[in-house]
């Protein structure tokens, strides 16, 4: 979390040299220590060498100039700078070491050195509006060829079939559109161009085979064999209401003297 900040900048420019000035502060901080933590005092220190300037009619007509501050094969001591050399002002990263970033600003062998260069600088007369140049980019990739092939069309009077086994295609003439399955999702791709990505279809098992003859004698077999069990039953009920019927009742019967 550290803090620092820039005050009172100057351009200087001395025989077709510039150089910006600006005034330091902040505070201590430590990436070894967490918990130092104190006011440094501000000093004024090279923020940029800009090398050569021109300030030819030019750029009194342009309202200014732009230029790219000083980075690469710049050298600096009092830290472990790694080749291939890189980095800010000597005064400038003197000052960020009180601060605790000063490898953020000298090329220190991290994976992030690309990326600690100066931007350009633009200076504008009495501020009128510079536009400075665009930054260079990274460099454009090569094209690669992607062709898409695209499927046959159906004419309009012959159908075609779908994985799905659903009848899609276009319509004849006078056809209504209502017979005609609904373009899926990678029909509507195709033919936008696009790249479709197709999945197996799932497999298809044959219906079921039709009962055997045995089969179907078994059924009428148990089929003849209920309705014989229940023709013996209404036939046992019966017998038992006859003998029912038949037999005497008590009072019928005659007494003996």
């Amino acid at each position: 979390m550290a803090f620092f900040y820039l005050s009172d900048p100057e351009l200087v420019v001395e025989d077709g040299v510039g150089q910006v000035t600006a005034e330091l502060g902040g505070f201590a901080s430590s990436m070894e220590d967490l918990t130092a933590w104190g006011p440094v005092a501000p000093e004024r220190v090279v923020v940029a060498d800009l090398g050569r300037v021109d300030l030819g009619s030019a750029q009194e007509e342009a309202g200014g100039f732009t230029a790219t501050p000083a980075y690469d094969g710049v050298q600096v001591t009092g830290v472990p700078q790694v080749r291939p050399y890189g980095s800010f002002p000597q005064s400038f990263v003197d000052f960020q070491r009180k601060t605790g970033t000063a490898a953020y600003w000298y090329s220190s062998g991290g994976s992030a050195d690309p990326y600690k260069k100066a931007s350009p600088m633009t200076v504008s007369w009495a501020g009128a509006d510079v536009t400075p140049p665009p930054a260079p980019g990274p460099a454009p990739l090569d094209p690669i060829e992607n062709p898409v092939v695209q499927p046959p069309r159906p004419s309009a009077t012959t159908p075609t079939t779908s994985s799905a086994g659903r009848r899609s295609g276009v319509a004849a003439p006078g056809a209504p559109a209502a017979n005609l399955a609904p373009p899926t999702d990678a029909a509507r791709a195709a033919a936008r161009g696009e790249l479709v990505q197709t999945r197996p279809v799932s497999t298809l098992l044959p219906l079921p085979a039709a009962p055997s003859e045995r089969t179907g004698d078994a059924l009428w077999w148990w089929l003849a064999a209920a309705l014989t069990g229940l023709a013996a039953l209404v036939v046992t009920g019966s017998s038992v209401a006859a003998s029912r019927t038949s037999r005497p009742s008590p009072e019928a019967a005659p007494r003996r003297g």
